[in-house]
């Protein structure tokens, strides 16, 4: 993954994983984006966005724009990160509608500390 787009990422100073939608012991996004951060050399933040409450059932929902209506409440940003500005990038592991990385997206350039966010997925769902 590194080796794939690691280059386009050149500014980011941190890697975030998108919070799962369901609880493992081991998520699988997180696993890959402390990966990702290991091999850029650059810290993987766990705790920086988090989920805060529960998802609604999103394949339930018609439209893209009310997928991420409902999902802007479930995001957190905690003020983890020392003083400055930074380029983050988002790993997910699976890419639908783009709709809960579109909420977490508006939720991370809310924070003061933010300049730029990307997002990366390991894969796209057909």
């Amino acid at each position: 993954m590194n080796k794939s787009f690691g280059k386009f990422f050149s500014s980011c100073s941190l890697i975030i994983p998108m919070p799962a939608s369901k609880v493992r012991n081991r998520q699988p996004v997180t696993e890959i984006a402390k990966e990702l951060a290991r091999l850029m050399g650059i810290p993987c933040y766990e705790n920086l966005l988090v989920k805060t409450g529960p998802t609604p059932a999103i394949k339930d929902i018609s439209t893209r724009q009310e997928k991420v209506s409902a999902l802007m409440g479930v995001f957190t940003v905690n003020d983890l990160l020392p003083s400055g500005l930074y380029d983050v990038l988002i790993v997910d592991d699976v890419f639908d509608s783009g709709s809960s990385l579109e909420a977490a997206t508006k939720m991370l350039k809310g924070y003061s500390k933010i300049q730029n966010v990307y997002v990366a997925t390991v894969t796209r769902k057909r």
